[in-house]
């Protein structure tokens, strides 16, 4: 898995680095259509598992893919689905340890855009199911087993905030916000549980509907 993982992160990086390389910086046009190649590598989780306690991690690794839609020359709607982790790594390794933790969400955003020069501000909706999981392996094992996992999953509703600073073209750095407030699947349905993210993001422009390119 872990082979697999590093063989993606290298797939996903020089593929989009390619398909985004342009020399020309040029705003957003009404009417276009856009695919973004998101990679929310720094994060920062803080969930409620099982409403029995908190917890919060640092960590790296995500993916993620959107659309957007330019309905103004400064406006643009975008809607993507992503998983942002907290892997002990900046890089996809191998890594054997007894004690194991990990936090991640997978994620789906709609939002609202507006384009300030270079810089772009959103505001909208999230659905999330926030993962915690930890557990423990046997180092005595010859192929180190599992010995006791805990595992806790929260579906909620939430807002989302973003905000990124656009380098060339195509290529975005940003910060988003994500506060998850509604559980689906718990009692009360009052929750807090939030992402802080840093993600690099490649606007590639698909078509343009008033063009037809």
């Amino acid at each position: 898995m872990k082979k697999n993982l590093a063989l993606l992160t290298a797939v996903f990086f020089f593929g989009t680095v390619t398909l985004s390389a342009q020399n020309d910086v040029q705003p957003f046009q009404k009417g276009d259509f856009r695919i973004d190649l998101k990679l929310p590598h720094i994060n920062y989780l803080t969930l409620n598992p099982d409403r029995t306690f908190r917890d919060d991690k640092f960590g790296f690794n995500g993916y993620g893919l959107g659309v957007e839609y330019s309905y103004n020359d400064n406006r643009f709607l975008e809607m993507s689905a992503s998983i942002a982790g907290t892997f002990k790594l900046p890089f996809p390794a191998h890594i054997d340890a007894e004690y194991n933790k990990i936090l991640y969400s997978i994620y789906i955003n709609l939002t609202n855009n507006v384009i300030l020069n270079r810089f772009s501000f959103g505001y909208g909706l999230n659905c999330s199911s926030n993962t915690w999981k930890e557990w423990t392996r046997d180092f005595d094992s010859t192929n180190l087993a599992t010995t006791s996992e805990k595992l806790f999953v929260n579906n909620n509703l939430g807002l989302t905030f973003n905000s990124y600073y656009r380098v060339n073209k195509s290529l975005h750095l940003g910060v988003i916000y994500q506060p998850s407030l509604v559980s689906l699947n718990k009692t009360p349905p009052f929750i807090y549980e939030h992402l802080l993210s840093i993600e690099a993001n490649w606007r590639i422009k698909a078509f343009s509907w008033h063009s037809g390119n």
